[in-house]
């Protein structure tokens, strides 16, 4: 498991069928973004919102995941029927997610 001093995370389902653990609320660098998956050796920082068609929500649910400085993949899960790429986190949609459409 990952940890620094200037990470935390509250851990939501530790162990699962998948062998992924899944954490909300996770603060690094004092950024929150709303889940992050981790595999063995893998990250994928998740930010999920209603909808950001308005151009200030896109902003404020891009910002954190904008700000994370790594090479692991971000997605930003919506219920719009949008899929975008906004330099490089990947704009999905929630009924495309949930019903296995698009895999992350």
């Amino acid at each position: 498991m990952w940890a620094a001093s200037n990470r935390h995370y509250r851990p939501m389902i530790k162990t699962t069928p998948l062998d992924v653990d899944f954490y909300y609320n996770y603060v690094s660098y004092h950024k929150k973004v709303d889940f992050v998956v981790q595999t063995d050796d893998d990250l994928i920082y998740i930010q999920v919102a209603l909808s950001v068609r308005d151009e200030e929500t896109l902003k404020r649910e891009l910002k954190p995941l904008n700000d994370i400085n790594d090479h692991y993949p971000k997605y930003l899960i919506t219920m719009d029927y949008d899929n975008n790429n906004y330099n490089g986190i990947k704009q999905i949609s929630a009924m495309d997610f949930l019903t296995g459409k698009i895999n992350l």
